[in-house]
């Protein structure tokens, strides 16, 4: 079907590998942060407009990628 390559905007955590933070000394307006995806490796590209947003996003993704790989983990057979 058509609407099976469809972007739906959402990004699954499944999906997620990693987040960093890509905040250089010279930013004051835009504080950005990467989601490295293994969607055809690609990276998300994000920015906030705090530091603090910033880190609460990347931290929060983050311990949400950390969770998922657990939970797979403890899925699995032995």
């Amino acid at each position: 079907s058509n609407t099976a390559h469809v972007s739906k905007r959402i990004i699954p955590v499944r999906c997620m590998i990693n987040v960093e933070t890509d905040v250089k000394p010279t930013d004051r307006n835009s504080f950005r942060f990467k989601v490295v995806t293994s969607l055809k490796d690609r990276v998300f590209i994000f920015s906030s407009e705090t530091l603090d947003d910033c880190l609460t996003w990347a931290n929060t993704l983050m311990a949400a990628v950390t969770e998922y790989k657990k939970s797979v983990k403890v899925a699995e057979p032995p």
